[in-house]
């Protein structure tokens, strides 16, 4: 979707939107080698996700300057939300992104640690 397209969407439809297209589901635990795949397609795709939405609330910052000047007090509200919206989804993918990180951080060095005594 372009950024137009997204920032078109009232409030609540972008927050949907954005629930449903960036929302996760990261492993619970990073424990195996099958883990360890399924996290770094997980990291990949995080931080794909990451950066559009990045991209999206540099766009939104830029479109809510111009609302502010040249649009009426409800459309320069409602942009407000809608770039906050987009920080706040931002944030949560970051989130999921450095936790599944320090996962993957810990099990290998868990890995070392029994190279080491083993």
């Amino acid at each position: 979707m372009t950024y137009e397209d997204a920032l078109k969407k009232e409030p609540k439809e972008l927050l949907n939107w954005l629930v449903k297209n960036f929302s996760v589901a990261i492993p619970e635990q990073v424990n195996s080698a099958e883990d360890m795949v399924i996290a770094s397609s997980k990291l990949l795709e995080l931080s794909s996700k990451y950066s559009y939405l990045c991209n999206l609330a540099s766009y939104a910052k830029i479109v809510c300057r111009d609302y502010k000047r040249n649009k009426d007090k409800q459309e320069y509200e409602d942009m407000v939300d809608k770039k906050e919206i987009i920080g706040y989804m931002s944030d949560s993918v970051k989130q999921s992104y450095q936790a599944l990180s320090r996962a993957v951080t810990i099990y290998i060095h868990n890995l070392e640690e029994l190279k080491m005594l083993g």
